[in-house]
């Protein structure tokens, strides 16, 4: 029986994917390891994000290459967002690397595996998979509740690598959240590209999906990350305070307050939208933390307009922040 091994870089929506893609292989037999030098397949789920998770990711890979000298490692596996990205243009540049999946093929790993093809990039419209994993960060469970994302920022690689934006049923995902309670978890961490867009591609809302967890037995915590300003409501903050399981903190990434740049970064809001929303935020949520990022030196950002965010952070200071410089990404529209 094969050992494999799988170890999850980027952001917390990866980590889930790579929870899902060992339950699979799991069920078809497999057995998995946390120890790499035991396993017969080494799998790393990158992150291809930015130019610096670019080289995270490679540098791991080639780390991980060494088992296959040094150990009894047969196969080494790059999976996730930077092998979707660059595809077939790996082929020269990794010839350590046996096989190269892209974002879609979680339910598919054990036949990715036992296949005698190197490439695996076509299918991205994933099932997204649900009920019982490993959760390897209890007492934390995270939920995905969506997939893929149609905003199309112009310094964004996203919905080219993880496809359209398609949400689960409210019924799916309160079912899987009762599964990881079960399994121990004390906190429920609702991620997607877009957590607040949740639901819009069949007539739900994130509301209704808080309510229902809000109203399963038990004492846990529901946390959101990776909110858009432009779509918060007042009622959205209404239903949060309602809600006595959800924790009155926000992960909103507004990256910039300039209307110019938010308009050529194609970002869907403006200066007073963004104010307003963290003006009922403050209002409606009693304690509320906001934690924000932020993006300085976007193509044609000038002096005047990194000021203006500037003052904007000092006169709305966040309870968490974290701030990039642009990164230039081949492919990107900026």
């Amino acid at each position: 029986m094969k050992r494999f091994y799988l170890e999850n870089l980027g952001c917390s929506k990866n980590a889930g994917d790579g929870e899902a893609a060992i339950m699979s292989l799991v069920d078809r037999g497999y057995l998995w390891t946390q120890d790499p030098s035991t396993a017969d397949i080494l799998i790393l789920n990158t992150c291809g994000f930015i130019e610096a998770a670019v080289q995270e990711s490679l540098d791991r890979l080639f780390e991980l290459a060494d088992y296959k000298v040094e150990g009894h490692t047969k196969k080494l596996v790059m999976m996730g967002c930077l092998s979707q990205r660059y595809q077939e243009k790996l082929e020269s540049e990794l010839p350590e690397v046996d096989v190269f999946v892209g974002t879609g093929y979680l339910e598919e790993m054990a036949d990715v595996l036992e296949s005698e093809e190197r490439f695996h990039f076509d299918k991205k419209d994933t099932v997204i998979l649900s009920g019982k994993r490993p959760l390897l960060h209890l007492p934390s469970a995270y939920l995905k509740i969506a997939e893929g994302c149609d905003n199309r920022c112009t310094y964004c690689l996203i919905p080219s690598l993880r496809g359209a934006m398609r949400s689960r049923r409210v019924e799916d995902v309160v079912e899987e959240a009762r599964s990881v309670l079960k399994q121990g978890a004390k906190e429920l961490i609702l991620i997607a590209q877009d957590v607040s867009r949740y639901g819009q591609d069949q007539g739900e809302t994130l509301e209704e999906l808080l309510i229902a967890l809000n109203d399963l037995p038990g004492k846990f915590w529901i946390r959101l990350q990776y909110v858009y300003s432009d779509i918060l409501t007042r009622s959205f903050f209404e239903t949060m305070a309602r809600c006595e399981k959800v924790v009155p903190y926000l992960d909103m990434p507004i990256q910039h307050v300039s209307d110019r740049v938010l308009r050529r970064m194609n970002r869907r809001t403006t200066k007073a939208q963004i104010e307003q929303v963290i003006d009922w935020a403050r209002e409606i949520v009693p304690n509320m933390a906001l934690r924000t990022t932020v993006m300085v030196g976007f193509p044609g950002e000038t002096k005047e307009e990194f000021e203006e965010l500037m003052t904007f952070l000092e006169d709305n200071p966040f309870e968490r922040l974290g701030a990039f410089v642009y990164s230039d990404e081949e492919g990107a529209p900026s």
